[in-house]
């Protein structure tokens, strides 16, 4: 077992992996401070994520050849199988861990936003939405217009935090498939729910709380669920927040959205 030590959102766990690759997710992350709790994930709840798998055919992405479980005892594939169940495992270790933390952020008044954080000049703001609505390719747009003012700081799963009476957001370990972010936060200053629309338009969001519980992750312990409500309810009392309908085809894209969120298009 791997035994380390991280710091996300001014917090720090301890986090136990059977895999030494885990922590290589975490580089950015590890601290020598002591942890406020600590993580691991049981074989059985490991051996759950497997056969929720239920592999009964393989395919050979190569030669789209469809193997039956059959192949599973096959000798002359044993080898390349086992490297690549070794893989899942790893992956579901890794998953399981990731999911034990955020669901446990409450508990220091975090929680984790599906969403694309970006800092500008300092301040910090996230665009959020269903998967595919154009999130990082907003984002994207905001680099071009600003260039070295901006800066994203987590491309899928930030952090959002109260810390002494001020909502902020951090970057976090989990940064989506394109790996974009950096271990750093911000003052919170505003969200923005994004929606495709043929024009870009922006309004204020009189009632966000249906749209923020679609974007975040919430606890599964009864003991925490007022205090994660608790937390929503301030943090739309204190942020603001929006609704966009985004095309980021069109020239003002970016514009559109930095006039509403910061004041300066």
């Amino acid at each position: 077992m791997t035994r380390f030590t991280i710091r996300i959102a001014d917090t720090v766990f301890q986090l136990e992996s059977r895999y030494p690759s885990v922590k290589e997710g975490y580089a950015d992350y590890l601290t020598d401070a002591s942890p406020a709790t600590s993580f691991s994930v049981t074989d059985e709840e490991l051996a759950a994520a497997w056969q929720a798998h239920r592999f009964t055919q393989l395919i050979d992405c190569r030669t789209g050849r469809v193997y039956g479980d059959e192949a599973l005892r096959d000798p002359a594939l044993a080898a390349d199988w086992a490297k690549t169940e070794d893989m899942i495992r790893m992956r579901d270790e890794e998953n399981l861990l990731y999911r034990k933390v955020g669901k446990a952020l409450p508990r220091y008044d975090a929680f984790l936003l599906h969403g694309c954080a970006v800092m500008l000049d300092g301040k910090g703001y996230v665009f959020s939405g269903r998967s595919g609505v154009g999130k990082s390719t907003h984002v994207g747009l905001w680099l071009e217009r600003f260039g070295s003012r901006a800066e994203i700081l987590n491309g899928d799963k930030p952090i959002v935090a109260r810390r002494n009476g001020q909502w902020m957001v951090y970057g976090s370990p989990w940064q989506g498939k394109e790996n974009l972010g950096c271990c750093k936060a911000a003052p919170l200053r505003g969200i923005c729910f994004l929606q495709r629309g043929e024009a870009n338009r922006i309004a204020p969001m009189a009632a966000p709380a249906e749209a923020l519980f679609h974007a975040v992750m919430q606890p599964e312990d009864r003991a925490l669920q007022c205090r994660f409500l608790d937390l929503m309810t301030d943090m739309t009392q204190a942020v603001p927040m929006y609704r966009m309908a985004v095309n980021n085809f069109a020239p003002d894209a970016a514009a559109v959205s930095a006039q509403a969120l910061t004041g300066t298009p």
